[in-house]
């Protein structure tokens, strides 16, 4: 019985350890959590998307393109520039805008967006990479820098092609809906007048 005892003491001795170490690991854990919170919460964070705004792109025609830069952080980003070397005059030419900007400072989840009007020289596959955007956080000195994501590959055609082509996708949907909306009663309806007649 004492053996008994005994060992039921040192299990007992042992759990009350293995909480005893849980407990301690978990207030590790909600320190360090809280720890990275504050380092977050005293952070700016800037994420870059580089858009094209034109659905088409046809030589000697305006294709748009747009940067929206957002702050996800918790810390206003100043200082911030915006600067595009992916353009190099040989398959686009800027005709509106500018392919650097900046702004004092972005606040913390908010964002902007500069826009840029290029017009494309070539006929054929273009592409164009990431833009660069360099910021510091609000009350610190060291600069960041964070590319965006790249425009990819564009394909360029003649706008009489790419007119056609569109307008030609166009009224395909237009009138695959037409279809479906008249055919789809009038099927409804045969079927409810078979069913009529065979009762």
């Amino acid at each position: 019985l004492w053996r008994e005892a005994f060992l039921v003491r040192i299990r007992m001795q042992v759990l009350k350890i293995v909480a005893l170490a849980a407990l301690v690991s978990a207030a590790f854990v909600c320190v360090s959590s809280q720890e990275d919170e504050q380092e977050v919460a005293a952070s700016a964070r800037l994420l870059v998307y580089k858009q094209a705004v034109s659905n088409l792109a046809a030589m000697g025609k305006p294709y748009n393109i747009a940067y929206r830069i957002y702050n996800v952080g918790n810390a206003a980003a100043t200082t911030v520039e915006l600067k595009d070397e992916t353009f190099d005059g040989f398959e686009f030419e800027v005709m509106e805008g500018s392919l650097t900007a900046s702004w004092a400072e972005i606040p913390a989840f908010a964002n902007v967006t500069h826009n840029i009007v290029v017009k494309p020289l070539i006929i054929g596959r273009a592409s164009s990479g990431s833009a660069e955007v360099s910021y510091t956080a609000e009350g610190g000195d060291q600069v960041q820098t964070v590319r965006s994501s790249p425009l990819g590959a564009i394909q360029i055609g003649k706008f009489s092609d790419e007119f056609y082509e569109s307008k030609k996708g166009a009224w395909a949907v237009y009138l695959a809906c037409v279809a479906v909306l008249v055919g789809f009663p009038m099927f409804l309806s045969k079927q409810a007048a078979d069913k009529a007649k065979q009762a």
